[in-house]
């Protein structure tokens, strides 16, 4: 087993870099493990460093990771609600000409979005 007290003080630090990472929007992440250490490895030290406080940090960091990231429900009920603002904005325009513009930029918009 590695000697503890240079595990404890990477450990330490790799906390901290996680802890400034789940403040920043899931989009922003890093996938630098350098940047944002994997919450995995973050668990298994603190386990071999044996230190309650450090345990207790890693698991709440791994959780709020977790609640961080949207399910694919989410994600899909978000899409849906997205059509559905697309779908209805036209329908919003005071003439026809105005209607004809908006599902023009309604369709190019769903084009950029994929």
């Amino acid at each position: 087993m590695p000697p503890v007290e240079p595990l404890a003080q990477l450990l330490r630090v790799a906390l901290v870099k996680k802890q400034g990472v789940l403040q920043q929007p899931p989009a922003c992440w890093s996938s630098d493990p350098k940047i944002n250490p994997d919450s995995v490895h973050l668990v298994w030290a603190a386990v071999l460093n044996g230190r309650q406080e450090e345990l207790i940090s890693a698991e709440a960091l791994v959780i709020n990771e977790f609640l961080a990231r949207p399910s694919r429900q989410e994600v899909n009920m978000a899409n849906g609600k997205i059509q559905e603002i697309l779908r209805d904005l036209p329908n919003l325009a005071p003439t026809q000409e105005f209607h004809v513009e908006l599902l023009r930029k309604v369709e190019t918009a769903r084009r950029m979005m994929g």
